[in-house]
Formats: structure tokens, sequence, C-alpha cells
């Protein structure tokens, strides 16, 4: 804090908070206190300033965030407050059932016969399954029925 460069004001020790600690207020002594007319993000930023991070208290890894136990982030009680890991908090919230079934399915299409070979699989690049699509990317040309069946390995020297 002792900042002794006198063209840093804020930092030095010529601060007023310096001069005069008996006239800084925080928390409910500030001018600007809301209380419980606070916001959501205030009540959340109250409770990171206020409860420093430790283990989870459901498994043990490292917690990462704070979980209101009764989901209103204005009561930030220390008997409501929980060191949750990511994994626990989504659990506890409900929202690790519903992350797995949409991530499960996101951006995934529908199994289809390859265009080339007639494989079902999904598809890679305009209709082609992964082998086909990979070996029309390196040698401009479709896979010959030759190779049908079989994986294609970029070192295999392509047919024409």
């Amino acid at each position: 804090m002792g900042d002794k460069r006198s063209g840093n004001y804020a930092r030095g020790d010529n601060h007023w908070s310096h001069q005069h600690p008996d006239r800084v207020r925080h928390g409910s002594e500030h001018f600007n206190w809301r209380g419980e007319r606070a916001t959501v993000k205030a009540g959340r930023q109250r409770a990171r300033a206020s409860f420093a991070l430790g283990p989870c208290e459901r498994c043990g890894k490292n917690g990462v965030e704070r979980h209101h136990k009764d989901a209103n982030p204005l009561n930030n009680d220390p008997e409501n407050i929980e060191i949750l890991c990511r994994h626990c908090h989504m659990e506890i919230d409900g929202r690790l059932e519903r992350f797995k079934l949409t991530s499960a399915t996101a951006g995934l299409r529908d199994p289809r016969p390859c265009i080339t070979c007639g494989e079902i699989a999904r598809p890679a690049r305009k209709g082609r399954c992964t082998n086909c699509a990979m070996y029309f990317r390196r040698t401009g040309v479709e896979r010959p029925p030759a190779l049908w069946g079989t994986k294609y390995s970029p070192r295999q020297a392509p047919t024409p």
C-alpha cells in the first residue's frame, strides 16, 4: 500500500482513507448499502467476498463455487452457504441431468448410409462416412470399392 511515488495519489500514503480510517465504511455502514433491496448479482458478489473457497463439502474435491442452500442469493448466512465443486453444484441444482440429456445429443445427426460405400454411420462430410471423407480429402477421388469395409490409413497408398 505504501507506494511512495508522488504521482500515484490513489495508491500512496496520501490517500484520504489512510488519513481518516474512521470514515471508511464497509458493508451495512456504507452510505449506498441497499441491504435486502440488492440485486441477485450483488448477493452473489457478497458471497464471493465473504466466503473463501476450500474443499467441496460433499466429495472433497477442490471447491470452486458457493451454493446458497435456500436458493436465495441475498441470504449470505454462513449456515446457508456451502462450498461445492462444479459437479456437485450442478447435481444439487438439477442442472447435471439436463446437461447430460442435452449434451449427449447436441450436434449429432442420425446415422445414414455413406454415399460412397453404403456403410451406416453418422455422416462426417457431405454424406460420406469418416473413412471415405478422409480418403476423399487426401486423394481428391472417391474411395474405391476394393477398400470398402477397411479403415483408411493416410500412409496407405491410394489405388487409382
